[in-house]
């Protein structure tokens, strides 16, 4: 298109399309003169969606075929990355997103917690060396779950509340024959979701 603009010889009927921009007025401090300059629109990012975040999850432990995961090291790698994708989701998508879904959306961002935790459980068994960690994935997991949790516990009612607590116990009885959940406190988080956990100290 832009080849046809610079010849002449747009189609008719056809207008070639810009990317989109803003206008950013500079000032010259010597002579006083303004320019504008014309720079590209930041995208917002989209909204994540509890199907795709599901399907994600699911494909990158059907990846455990690629040829990168077959080698003796490789294998290792494979259910790192899986964990590491997992808590990128909880805590880049969710718990730091732009759209700041713990105060705007609980609801919405415990839907894509559910999706990404529900697609590692159900499809666990899938992978192949489950025990390796490399990253700290799960840390990542078990801090952002709470977080989540502790931001949605009041709007949800006891059958809510009880249908979350047992994804999560999901979550971790999948993980605990691996020794990956030994450290973290996912079992407070169900504890907490059934109203049978300690309170914070700043509750307290």
């Amino acid at each position: 298109r832009v080849l046809h603009h610079d010849n002449g010889t747009t189609p008719e009927g056809t207008t070639l399309k810009r990317a989109a921009t803003d206008v950013i007025k500079e000032v010259n401090t010597s002579t006083g003169e303004v320019t504008e300059k014309h720079v590209p629109k930041k995208r917002k990012k989209a909204a994540p969606s509890a199907a795709k975040v599901y399907t994600r999850v699911q494909k990158k432990i059907e990846s455990v075929t690629q040829k990168k995961y077959q080698s003796h090291w490789g294998s290792k790698c494979h259910s790192t990355d899986v964990y590491d994708l997992v808590a990128t989701i909880l805590h880049n998508d969710v718990v730091k997103s732009d759209a700041d879904y713990l105060n705007t959306d609980p609801r919405f961002a415990l839907s894509i917690a559910k999706a990404a935790c529900t697609s590692l459980t159900d499809n666990w068994n899938t992978m192949s060396r489950m025990g390796y960690d490399d990253c700290g994935g799960w840390g990542t997991i078990d801090r952002d779950l709470r977080r989540i949790t502790k931001a949605v516990e009041p709007l949800l009612n006891d059958e809510e509340k009880e249908a979350a607590a047992e994804w999560i116990e999901d979550l971790y009885n999948a993980a605990e024959p691996y020794g990956l959940v030994m450290d973290t406190e996912i079992m407070e988080t169900v504890k907490f979701l059934r109203g049978q956990g300690k309170k914070d100290e700043d509750e307290s």
